[in-house]
């Protein structure tokens, strides 16, 4: 009954075994499958092989302190295969002891939830971000000027943002119709990141709205400088399948306050509006 047991385990679990130094003295052959190590080339390492530098010391400092203290660990980990891809797995490892009561070995059972990981990332990307280019939507740029808000809260009213209001556009989408609009929004994201580089973060807050956060304040002079530059590459024209558009745009720029910390804040007050 214990080999058919364990035969069953060994198909459908990833398994690891290790002495109590952490030394891997079994792995099993999903455990080789997933992470595209042989056994000869995991038995005699530590799972440091595997780290994916996801997690900080302290991350492993806890989990070893619950093991050590002869207590069961559950949690999802992000481990580096052999070809540098990450992989998660949803992990237990259970401390194992001797006759007389001192811990021996480790065993560590884990399920491959990547996929599962995977898609909820994707699902909070598509959330927080705009199809166009991938840039922000709205939700995703007032969370990241919240965040902003919070690393920097001395330095909160020094927090500048540009609004970037596309003139006319909705009377050229519904003339050139949906593909010349993408054309036309495409073209201003491209010019947008071509001008601010990664001084400036790109957000679609609206169907012709976008919003430009700088997290690193620039001078009065220089903002107005680039705002410059970027209203005159937003107006030159835009080639269509047969004729040249130009959008003439709006910007203005103001400081962003303690004041808008939250999402909600940030949309009802107009930081974002």
């Amino acid at each position: 009954m214990a080999e058919i047991l364990n035969a069953t385990i060994d198909e459908v679990m990833i398994v690891a075994i290790t002495d109590a130094r952490g030394i891997i003295r079994h792995a099993n052959t999903k455990f080789c499958e997933i992470s595209g190590y042989r056994a000869d080339e995991l038995v005699g390492r530590t799972h440091r092989i595997l780290r994916s530098g996801y997690y900080s010391r302290g991350f492993y400092r806890a989990m070893y302190a619950t093991i050590t203290a002869g207590k069961i660990w559950r949690g999802n980990i992000c481990n580096r295969a052999k070809d540098g891809s990450h992989y998660w797995v949803a992990t237990t490892i259970i401390p194992h002891t001797d006759a007389a009561g001192k811990i021996d070995a480790y065993i560590a059972y884990r399920f491959d939830i990547t996929a599962e990981i995977e898609a909820g990332q994707r699902m909070r990307k598509l959330a927080l971000h705009d199809p166009l280019r991938g840039i922000l939507n709205r939700i995703g740029c007032s969370q990241k000027l919240t965040s902003v808000l919070h690393r920097h809260p001395d330095d909160a009213s020094q927090v500048p943002h540009a609004l970037v209001d596309l003139d006319g556009f909705k009377e050229l989408n519904e003339q050139y119709g949906h593909d010349g609009g993408a054309v036309v929004l495409e073209t201003v994201v491209r010019r947008m990141g071509e001008v601010c580089g990664d001084k400036g973060i790109i957000s679609r807050i609206g169907g012709d709205d976008f919003a430009l956060l700088f997290p690193l304040a620039e001078p009065p002079d220089l903002m107005a400088a680039m705002l410059r530059k970027l209203q005159a590459a937003l107006e030159r024209p835009i080639s269509l399948s047969h004729t040249d558009v130009t959008v003439f745009v709006s910007i203005g720029y103001t400081f962003t306050g303690p004041e808008c910390l939250t999402e909600a804040s940030l949309l009802k007050k107009g930081c974002l509006a």
